[in-house]
């Protein structure tokens, strides 16, 4: 992306002025073109990729290609092609440079996150300052942690794992203290401890704030649509709506609760991804199971992971990353509600990356109680092929299961990728991995214990 400086000296004459005018317009032309040109990576409801040029989104879908329509009922995901930071011939990641001040992440239950640093708590909603966004309202009971910015696998990490029955701050040096947090400014971080204490540490200290459970958000398939927008400064923001025209991008933020939602409008340049959410596609690891089971041979608590392995580290399989899936562990069981306009189910399956000679599981997947795909005798190192079942008109539930295999629960670390309900069938094309820049909320350490 070029950045175009024209500037006129104080001893031109006045042809050379205008000669120096019109080169810098034919330059900032050139500019433009070149992001509106700028390709990316659209992915359908059938799960098949192509690159193209994006020019508008509006009511009733993308516009791509010079005027070819995709409409919302066709339309799962738009991505960056060359994100921002990337060097597009040879893929790498180039350094991000340091921010002037340090930056916080605010993740948040329905799988939105956003950088920026905190400005207080106002009533039951947490004001945040996003160098994108500006200032956003965010609803207490939404957040699940604060965490202080840095590499994406120390970000990830500190994300992880449940919360407990109460607030947690973590400070740089390893302290911990838990309570209930009273009030986060810009400069510092309050915790009531049970003894009545408050405790005031400064911001800077500040490693980690987990706020206490609440139980994750979900939705179902009667939710209106929205959209999950990946930006360059490495926030995932859930929107209600959006339109794109003349390379500007107008976004309806959800209200607060208490307030409506508010207009943002950004250029497409900060913009790295556009996810439909409750589109043609719903995926589980947006929903909430009405059976989560683990059962370990060994007393081990290895419970579900959404859109993480079960590890904590990304979904991976060889030198593909998926940002969608679930990790488990055998035994497992996951049972989910089925929705009248679902048509099918569609994923692929494979164990987690690492050394993993030892694993061996039974794969189940469930249409109430008719077993609608049965794999014995699966080993690591391999990756299904899609498969895609028809729901029967009135099905009520699906159950997806990891039984033992030949080995007991030795190294039986499973990610079901990319499992979606689907309201059209669809034909069980590869999946696309997705570009690494918009892969920030999916990156973080992987182990191969």
């Amino acid at each position: 992306m070029s950045n175009v400086e024209c500037r006129e000296s104080n001893g031109s004459s006045r042809g050379d002025r205008g000669l120096a005018v019109a080169v810098c317009a034919l330059l900032l032309l050139s500019s433009a073109i070149s992001r509106a040109d700028e390709p990316w990576i659209l992915t359908t409801a059938d799960f098949r990729s192509e690159r193209v040029t994006l020019s508008g989104i509006n009511g009733e879908g993308a516009i791509v290609d010079q005027g070819r329509k995709v409409g919302f009922d066709r339309l799962l995901m738009l991505q960056r092609a060359d994100p921002p930071g990337k060097e597009p011939s040879q893929g790498r990641a180039t350094p991000r440079p340091e921010p002037a001040e340090i930056r916080f992440v605010v993740a948040l239950h329905d799988q939105s996150r956003a950088v920026g640093r905190p400005g207080a708590i106002a009533g039951e909603n947490l004001v945040w300052d996003n160098p994108t966004l500006g200032e956003l309202t965010l609803p207490l009971k939404s957040v699940a942690c604060i965490v202080r910015d840095g590499p994406e696998d120390q970000v990830n990490a500190a994300m992880n794992g449940p919360g407990g029955n109460e607030d947690v701050l973590t400070l740089t040096n390893g302290d911990m203290v838990r309570g209930i947090v009273t009030a986060i400014a810009a400069s510092s971080v309050s915790v009531q401890q049970s003894d009545g204490e408050t405790i005031e540490a400064p911001l800077e200290s500040v490693a980690r704030v987990r706020f206490a459970a609440i139980g994750a958000a979900t939705t179902d398939g009667s939710m209106t649509r929205s959209f999950r927008v990946g930006l360059a400064d490495g926030s995932v923001i859930n929107v209600a709506t959006l339109s794109l025209n003349q390379q500007q991008l107008k976004l309806a933020l959800p209200g607060s609760g208490v307030a409506p939602g508010v207009q943002r409008e950004l250029p497409l340049s900060a913009v790295v991804s556009i996810e439909q959410i409750n589109g043609p596609v719903t995926w589980l690891s947006d929903l909430r199971p009405l059976e989560s089971v683990q059962t370990s041979m060994f007393d081990l608590s290895w419970p579900a992971r959404m859109n993480r392995a079960v590890d904590g580290g990304p979904i991976r399989f060889n030198d593909r990353t998926f940002v969608r899936g679930i990790g488990v562990h055998a035994y497992s069981r996951l049972v989910y509600p089925i929705d009248p306009a679902w048509r099918a189910f569609r994923t692929q399956y494979a164990f987690a990356s690492g050394d993993l000679p030892w694993a061996n599981v039974t794969v189940r997947i469930k249409i109430d109680q008719s077993i609608a795909h049965e794999r014995a005798d699966f080993r690591a190192g391999v990756l299904s092929s899609p498969i895609v079942l028809e729901i029967p008109p009135g099905a009520r539930r699906l159950t997806l299961e990891v039984d033992f295999g030949r080995n007991y629960d030795v190294q039986d670390r499973f990610n079901w990728i990319e499992p979606a309900f689907l309201k059209a069938r669809a034909f069980p094309a590869l999946s696309t991995a997705p570009t690494p820049a918009t892969q920030r909320a999916a990156q973080g350490p992987g182990t191969t214990n």
